[in-house]
């Protein structure tokens, strides 16, 4: 039997002094190297856990399917990019992880689809107004004159408009400052305050000829989105749609309404430039111009059943005749109204070029952060079937690219065409 001093003399034979060092070293190094994946995996977590619920969110609402392979590729290299550092990884959820959703957005949606988009928090709130159509504000815009505000514009729906404030009045003082003393910037941020804030005006009423006080809440609203612009020709009325919101159709409604549609001989809608908005929004239009019941469009979304929509009963229902105006800025509900109307040859649709191309079914998706993933949820068809895809809706008459005025044009063409149907003698 060997004893103790015979053991670790052949253990030094085997294992010379060099070797044994270096072997405990490397147990060290791996011991606090195993220390230290741990600390930045712990780090990482949080992170990767957002992104891998804007994969999820997409994998399961996305139009077409996106690849686990690339979302997994994606990971990898993401963490050795940009989640190695431990010093950087110290907000959670902060600019990291919304930089790490953007970039796989990007990698997993088709190339030709230029909506789905993963949007900061900051960006987030404006452009969900710009989808929804709605403002916050007092209601109130206008500009200096002298040492007053004179109020050129007041929103129907706001807490202005409600407290009888119209257009014309001027503002003297705001929250006690005259405006005279207020820098543009500074009135502009009084008059579009955080919502809920309650601001302070004086107020002076031209048809009253006195000053009056005014405490009026900011809040949201929907914008008016119809105008009229005038036509220079009996019985013709042209309305510019800017976009689209719950209450555009109520809008249009009252013009109509206002004139009687048996008055109206020719009606142009503008949808140039229209962003578009929520469909349902569309189908109220429609019941202005359609028999109730009529068909509309229908969506394919993946694991879905086919959702159709169809026009609404309306109070006024306008049978003359009708031009849509497009470009290629008119986007998604401009496109369902233009492709509806026109394959039910209910109206002309006029332009110089295609739609945008934007019209398929889309959701916008926020996160308790306030970030938000913008999604093209599935695919829009015409009820005779026809696919609003990518091309954009085709005018029926393409109006020359040389034209300067679009709208200029438009009405010469109205006037031609009642001209031949009513010769002078």
């Amino acid at each position: 039997m060997f004893n103790s001093i015979r053991l670790k003399t052949l253990f030094l034979k085997i294992f010379p002094v060099t070797t044994l060092f270096a072997g405990l070293f490397l147990l060290s190094s791996c011991a606090k190297t195993g220390g230290n994946d741990t600390d930045l995996s712990r780090l990482q977590e949080p992170y990767l856990d957002f992104i891998a619920t804007v994969y999820e969110r997409m994998d399961a609402e996305y139009y077409k399917p996106v690849s686990r392979e690339v979302y997994e590729n994606f990971i990898s290299e993401y963490k050795e990019s940009h989640l190695s550092n431990k010093k950087a990884l110290t907000d959670g959820t902060g600019w990291l992880a919304h930089l790490g959703s953007g970039l796989l957005v990007q990698k997993l949606k088709d190339p030709e689809d230029t909506f789905t988009n993963f949007i900061p928090p900051k960006e987030a709130e404006e452009y969900a107004k710009k989808v929804y159509g709605y403002e916050h504000g007092l209601g109130i815009s206008g500009e200096m004159s002298g040492d007053v505000f004179v109020i050129t514009d007041v929103e129907v729906r706001s807490d202005a408009y409600a407290h009888g404030i119209r257009p014309g009045n001027a503002i003297m003082a705001i929250n006690g400052d005259g405006v005279d003393t207020l820098s543009p910037e500074k009135i502009n941020s009084l008059l579009f305050p955080p919502l809920g804030t309650e601001v302070n005006l004086i107020i002076a009423v031209i048809e009253e000829r006195e000053l009056l006080p005014f405490t009026l809440e900011c809040k949201e609203f929907f914008t008016e989105t119809v105008e009229e612009l005038p036509t220079g020709l009996p019985g013709v009325h042209y309305f510019k749609i800017n976009k689209f919101n719950r209450e555009t159709a109520n809008d249009l409604e009252g013009f109509i309404e206002n004139y009687g549609p048996e008055n109206i001989e020719y009606m142009v809608l503008d949808l140039m430039g229209n962003p578009g908005g929520p469909p349902l929004a569309v189908r109220e239009i429609t019941g202005l111009f359609l028999n109730p019941g009529s068909r509309l469009v229908y969506y394919v979304k993946k694991n879905q059943p086919e959702i159709g929509l169809v026009s609404p009963l309306s109070d006024v229902l306008y049978r003359g005749r009708l031009m849509v105006l497009v470009d290629g800025k008119s986007g998604s509900s401009s496109e369902i109204l233009a492709g509806v109307l026109q394959a039910h040859k209910r109206a002309v649709v006029m332009g110089k070029e295609n739609t945008a191309g934007g019209a398929s079914l889309k959701t916008a998706i926020r996160f308790e952060d306030g970030s938000m993933l913008a999604l093209l949820t599935g695919q829009s068809f015409l009820f005779d079937g026809t696919l609003l895809g990518f091309d954009g809706i085709s005018p029926d008459y393409v109006i020359p690219e040389d034209v300067p005025d679009t709208r200029m044009f438009a009405l010469g063409q109205i006037m031609l065409s009642m001209q031949e149907e009513n010769p002078s003698p």
